[in-house]
């Protein structure tokens, strides 16, 4: 190396030696000199001296990073403590000056990494989740000790690796209407889930989808039509969607209705209406009612009614289909009107036509009676061709009586039994039907009664009703005017449907007038006669409640009712006269 020149300087201090050019502590520390002092003579001396000129550091460098970036990559859910890199800066300068520490420029960073700040370890003091965030960027400082303190940065880059840590989530279920007739792939709807996991892939499938009526595309989540629907044949599906990312798999549910189109015409509940008309019958007078039905739903299934009459002299209500008289009979008897009955709504087809026969008969002749306007009936569900259904009473004084059923898979005899004609098998146990059912006379004419029968197809009778108390006891004031509530008795059945229907009857002594009732259904003791503390101060019946099952089953509950007394009598003395002697 060579060695700066040096000049120097007399002064009145002593001599100063100068730098002719700059010195640097990172090329060379030490230098060594050899001064030389010669006198003023012609003939001159010299004297020589060593000199040895340490350079002293000074703070002129900053710490060096190895690298401008530093990247590392780290699993999610991994504990907080894991070490995840080393970052290194070099400082050249001796002592304090090239003193290295380390440290993170972000204060929110220190929250979730910590560095060492000798070594320059960097760790994580959290668990990290990727589904949070996938990617952190930070600046990380190396400032050395000198003074003034010199520094440097360099940006760590740590990436957090996702697991398949989250199931998929539906945000909510699913509903979707598609008109009936559509075609085969037709747009239903689509359903989407939202999965935290920062790669996951979700596939979807539908669950009872026996039928296969509807398909749904595994990535996108499109429902599409995948086979023709009829709405009259079923309104709703009800499916299950579920959606797997591989590990993980949910499921919520899609219902679809089906949307009505007026693809149905109008059908009567008969082939043939016939009715009878007294002759002096007064004219607005209903003598029947015509019915037809239509599959479709809502205003496509709206049915009006027409009647076209020999003279007019009949009319119907275009909304109802009640036939009423509109002309007088006059003379008219026993004579047959066939008038032509049309259904129509606004679809297409639109109409149907049928006859109507209406028999005016003579004044003197009364029509059949039904008993029971409103029977119901339970049927077993695995009852089959031939089962007694029930029995249809009817007052019918002179003549012999035909029935006329609107469904052919019923049949009521000439003694008023109802069998059903096919198997119940086609019935769900709790489905109900209600049918139209007609008395009329064959001879000498057409006169009728109409009313509905209800059935409902019941499961095996399994259990009896059962009181919550085998015991009951009320009390009830006398003088307590008719019809106050006593108390309810209550039994519970844990068949469904028609079985578990409960029936509540008294039973009494047949000696023993009983002054109180109870309510078929709800089981409410009722007051019926005059109660009197003074004569009887409690009464004791039983209650049965009986099902409706097939056989029924019933359980029976005593009953003691005390009469209260209430201040209703003056008192009395026993003798008219009191006769008191006194002696003086």
């Amino acid at each position: 190396m060579k060695t700066p020149k040096l000049v120097t300087l007399n002064s009145p201090e002593g001599w100063t030696f100068s730098l002719s050019a700059k010195v640097d502590y990172e090329r060379r520390k030490r230098y060594r000199l050899l001064i030389s002092a010669i006198d003023q003579h012609h003939h001159p001396l010299v004297s020589l001296a060593p000199i040895v000129v340490n350079v002293e550091d000074i703070n002129d460098n900053r710490p060096v990073f190895d690298k401008i970036l530093y990247e590392a990559e780290i699993g999610e859910n991994i504990d907080g403590g894991t070490s995840l890199l080393r970052v290194n800066a070099s400082d050249k300068d001796a002592s304090l000056n090239g003193d290295v520490r380390y440290s993170i420029v972000e204060e929110e960073m220190n929250r979730l990494f910590r560095i060492d700040e000798n070594s320059g370890e960097i760790f994580t003091l959290v668990t990290l989740d990727a589904d949070v965030n996938s990617k952190y960027r930070f600046e990380v400082k190396a400032v050395d000790r000198g003074q003034p303190a010199l520094s440097e940065v360099a940006v760590v880059e740590v990436r957090v690796i996702d697991e398949n840590d989250n199931s998929p989530k539906f945000s909510r279920l699913f509903r979707a209407e598609i008109e009936e007739n559509s075609p085969i792939g037709a747009f239903v709807t689509q359903v989407s889930s939202i999965d935290a996991d920062v790669y996951s892939v979700v596939a979807y499938e539908l669950e009872d989808n026996s039928t296969n009526t509807f398909q749904i595309d595994p990535h996108s989540g499109n429902v599409t039509l995948a086979s023709y629907i009829d709405r009259e044949k079923q309104s709703e599906y009800a499916l299950k969607v579920r959606a797997m990312d591989g590990v993980w798999q949910v499921r919520t549910s899609l219902t679809i209705s089906v949307l009505d189109q007026n693809d149905n015409a109008p059908s009567f509940i008969r082939q043939h209406f016939r009715f009878f008309v007294l002759s002096n019958t007064s004219v607005g007078c209903m003598i029947g009612r015509i019915r037809a039905t239509d599959a479709d739903s809502a205003e496509n299934g709206v049915v009006f009614y027409s009647l076209e009459c020999p003279q007019d002299r009949f009319t119907v209500d275009p909304i109802t289909g009640s036939v009423s008289l509109s002309l007088p009979l006059g003379d008219y008897t026993n004579v047959t009107f066939s008038c032509e009955a049309i259904a129509v709504d606004g679809g297409l087809p639109s109409l149907k036509a049928m006859v109507v026969d209406i028999d005016v008969v003579d004044d003197g002749v009364v029509a059949p009676r039904f008993i029971d306007r409103h029977p119901y009936f339970a049927v077993l569900a695995n009852s089959s061709e031939g089962t007694i259904i029930g029995e249809l009473l009817t007052e019918s004084p002179t003549y012999y009586v035909i029935f006329s059923v609107d469904d052919d898979r019923f049949a009521v005899d000439q003694n008023g039994t109802m069998l059903a004609k096919s198997n119940f098998t086609m019935f769900e146990v709790g489905s109900s039907i209600t049918l139209s059912i007609q008395a009329l006379f064959e001879e000498p004419s057409t006169l009728s009664d109409e009313i509905n029968v209800t059935m409902e197809t019941a499961d095996v009778n399994r259990n009896a009703p059962k009181f919550t108390s085998k015991r009951i006891t009320f009390s009830v004031p006398e003088n307590s005017a008719l019809l106050t509530a006593v108390g309810t008795v209550s039994a519970h059945d844990d068949d469904l449907g028609v079985n578990g229907r409960i029936i509540y009857t008294m039973e009494t002594n047949e000696t023993e007038k009983v002054p109180f009732s109870v309510n078929a259904t709800s089981g409410t003791i009722f007051v019926i006669g005059s109660l009197d503390y003074e004569e009887k101060r409690m009464y004791r019946f039983f209650v049965v409640a009986s099902d409706c099952g097939l056989p029924p089953q019933k359980a029976t509950a005593q009953v003691m009712v005390n009469i209260t007394d209430e201040n209703d009598n003056v008192p009395q003395f026993e003798e008219d006269f009191i006769i008191v002697h006194v002696s003086f």
